[in-house]
């Protein structure tokens, strides 16, 4: 069998095996159990293998998976609010449709946080949706 020529993870000598073992009691000596007694740490023991300590809660925020891109500025609440609203203007006043007049009105109806958004964003969301759902309406 051939020997490997990966150095051996265990120490090259006695010496080094001993420092090792010292570092590692040293360690183990300033641990805060080390200095319990052995019933102690039993009932210790006993107690977390009845009751085991429950999991680490998971962040609130989901993660965002490879591919996924960067997340929405409009909120779906606010998507889902401002549709119908749009749709209803656009249903009064048909030279609405899409310019300054439709990206002010939409604008003026979303919340503080999101007023920041881009009028392609409004668009893209809001109201190419909207005749969208209008044209296969007429269409039918």
């Amino acid at each position: 069998m051939a020997q490997s020529n990966r150095s051996s993870p265990s120490p090259q000598s006695l010496r080094n095996l001993l420092h090792q073992l010292k570092k590692g009691a040293e360690r183990w000596s300033e641990h805060p159990l080390a200095h319990e007694s052995q019933e102690n740490l039993r009932q210790l023991a006993e107690v977390l293998r009845v009751n085991p300590p429950p999991p680490p809660s998971a962040p609130s925020k989901q993660k965002q998976r490879k591919g996924q891109g960067r997340p929405g500025k409009l909120s779906a609440d606010t998507i889902a609010r401002l549709r119908p609203l749009y749709q209803e203007r656009l249903e009064d006043r048909p030279k609405f449709a899409v310019g300054e007049r439709a990206y002010k009105f939409l604008r003026g109806l979303l919340p503080e946080s999101e007023r920041g958004v881009s009028d392609r964003t409004l668009y893209r969301r809001i109201i190419k949706p909207v005749w969208t759902d209008k044209n296969q309406a007429l269409t039918k």
